[in-house]
């Protein structure tokens, strides 16, 4: 069954009324997790190199250690795109170890192997849309889906604190 996340239009406008463009950034990124299989291992088994990975008890970049052993793949978009555009070229990178991808998914040294997909932007009622297509091509890869949409203000979206740019959790 497709899901469809909804976008109910609304303009943001400057004092005078004039209409001003929402600054939205976006982002997809597959994330595996596991105790025991350090992410040279994850490479070797997905036949893909990671874009990050990290070991269990390495600093995360928001304050803190990492729970796991873990292993990133990004969209190559740039983050002005949307969030389906993201999804869609990530799912294009992961296609040729899919198999691979789908088995290392339901590996019981797997804690999770999610999709992250985020979109930051101003509108206080966001959303986006997923086609049937690519629902049907992240169930065959076997993964789990998170969908983060936060709401931010001018001064979050042009900050230079790490805390309020783009990230998923790992």
């Amino acid at each position: 069954m497709p899901v469809a996340f909804l976008l109910m239009p609304t303009y943001l406008t400057d004092e005078a009324g004039k209409y001003v463009p929402e600054r939205v950034r976006s982002r997809a990124r597959l994330v595996v997790l596991s105790d025991s299989l350090e992410p040279t291992k994850l490479a070797e088994r997905l036949g893909l190199a990671p874009d990050e990975s990290w070991l269990r008890g390495d600093r995360r970049h928001g304050g803190g250690q990492h729970l796991h052993h873990g292993f990133a793949i990004e969209s190559r978009l740039p983050e002005v795109r949307s969030p389906e555009d993201h999804l869609a070229d990530l799912v294009e990178r992961l296609g040729p170890a899919a198999l691979r991808v789908s088995a290392l998914a339901d590996d019981p040294e797997v804690h999770s192997a999610r999709v992250w997909v985020s979109r930051h932007g101003e509108n206080w009622n966001p959303g986006f849309s997923l086609t049937a297509r690519l629902v049907r091509s992240l169930d065959a890869l076997s993964l789990g889906l998170d969908i983060d949409v936060y709401v931010v203000s001018d001064a979050d979206s042009s900050s230079d604190d790490p805390d309020l740019r783009p990230s998923a959790p790992h």
